[in-house]
C-alpha cells in the first residue's frame, strides 16, 4: 500500500534544491511533491545569535510517495543521511 512522507527542508536553497534532486532519483520514489517554498531570507538580527548575516535560509515541505513500508523504511533513512551531507534541517512532519 502506497504511503507518503511529509517533511520540510529548512536551509540554503541550493542544498535544499540538491536534496530534492537526490531525492526523486531514488528508484523507491513514487511521486514526489513540493507543496510551499518560503523565500531565503536574511534575520536581522543574526549578529546577536553569532551568526553569519550572508547565510539565507528558507524552506521547503515536501510530500515523498513511496509504494510500501519498506521503502519507507529506506526512504526515511536516505533523507536523513541527505540532509546531513547537504546541510540542510529536516523536520518530519507525518510523525507524532
Amino acid at each position: 500500500m502506497e504511503q507518503q512522507i511529509s517533511i520540510r527542508l529548512s536551509g540554503d536553497e541550493a542544498r535544499i534544491d540538491a536534496v530534492v534532486s537526490a531525492l526523486r532519483g531514488l528508484s523507491d520514489v513514487d511521486g514526489l511533491l513540493e507543496l510551499g517554498v518560503v523565500a531565503p531570507q536574511l534575520d536581522e538580527d543574526s549578529s546577536s545569535a553569532g551568526l553569519p548575516d550572508d547565510t539565507p535560509s528558507g524552506f521547503q515541505d515536501i510530500e515523498v510517495h513511496v509504494p510500501n513500508s519498506l521503502a519507507y523504511d529506506h526512504v526515511h533513512g536516505r533523507i536523513e543521511t541527505l540532509a546531513a551531507h547537504a546541510g540542510v534541517v529536516v523536520e518530519w512532519l507525518d510523525e507524532d
